[in-house]
């Protein structure tokens, strides 16, 4: 654990994991899986930390890289709300994460939020150009592509 203090009034806690390059057939089913934990207002993580008050906001990103990297999952928590309270409720929730029997419905919910990002990504001319330099430095544009047809394939045993 590190602890940086700062003035401010949010507190920001981040959990990081490995996650593969994105050229792993395990890649497309990570991005659905923080989809589904961290989405408004269907995820898990939002339902146990943002529903309940203890927080603010929490979402999940990983990284576009040529070699395996991470995946952060980040947690807000307003000043006026008890930092041990929410630090607590945040390990709790993800140390829950690997024993959730996720459902056909939350892979379907995932899978189509990171479909209708790709559809967006594909109907802006600019924002396609930057995305597909990003898979470059990635190893190769056409990355993209089987990213795509890697999310259109993930099943909830993935």
């Amino acid at each position: 654990m590190v602890e940086l203090k700062r003035t401010g009034d949010v507190y920001n806690m981040i959990a990081v994991y490995h996650t593969p390059a994105l050229a792993d057939a395990d890649y497309a089913p990570v991005k659905v899986l923080l989809n589904v934990l961290s989405n408004n207002p269907s995820g898990y993580l939002y339902k146990a930390l943002i529903e309940t008050q203890i927080g603010s906001s929490v979402f999940a990103y990983s990284q576009v890289l040529h070699d395996p990297g991470f995946a952060g999952i980040y947690f807000d928590v307003p000043k006026d709300k008890n930092y041990d309270v929410a630090r607590k409720a945040f390990i709790e929730s993800l140390n829950n994460i690997p024993k959730t029997n996720y459902t056909d419905a939350d892979v379907k919910r995932g899978k189509s939020a990171n479909m209708k990002q790709i559809e967006n990504t594909v109907n802006n001319t600019i924002g396609l150009a930057i995305s597909l330099t990003e898979y470059i430095g990635s190893g190769d544009y056409r990355l993209w592509f089987l990213m795509r047809d890697r999310m259109e394939q993930v099943t909830t045993a993935d």
